[in-house]
């Protein structure tokens, strides 16, 4: 074989096990711990039906999510309308951000817009892992 064509197939290979690789991360799952609809509750700081008015990237003081950490989140932001309250501290008809991780994290939750949803978040942020529906 000569060797422009052997670097040559080293390359095309190469290339094939980048790809490879990089699909597997993109496919990848969102892996979460099953929980019961109690250990959920007492989980969440809050829990209610919202309906979904607007998204947009954004970022959160991590303190939100992890109380006493330090720095930013960065993530998916939706403006949600509260409609019915069962834990914490929203009000009726009030307009809250809640977040859910970014575009490419394999268990955010993607809200869609004028749905009405019933949110399991803990400290305006939830994701596919929470019982939200």
């Amino acid at each position: 074989m000569n060797p422009l064509r052997h670097q040559t197939y080293y390359h095309l290979v190469l290339a094939f096990v980048v790809i490879v690789s990089s699909s597997s991360q993109i496919l990848a799952q969102c892996s979460c711990t099953s929980k019961s609809v109690q250990e959920e509750r007492e989980i969440a700081t809050e829990i209610f039906i919202g309906r979904v008015l607007s998204k947009e990237i954004n970022s959160m003081d991590i303190g939100h999510v992890d109380p006493g950490s330090r720095g930013t989140l960065g993530g998916i932001s939706n403006a949600i309308e509260v409609v019915r309250v069962f834990k914490g501290e929203f009000v009726k008809n009030d307009t809250v951000r809640i977040l859910t991780g970014d575009i490419t994290n394999h268990c955010s939750y993607s809200f869609n817009l004028n749905h009405y949803y019933l949110i399991y978040s803990r400290y305006h942020f939830t994701n596919k892992c929470r019982r939200t529906k």
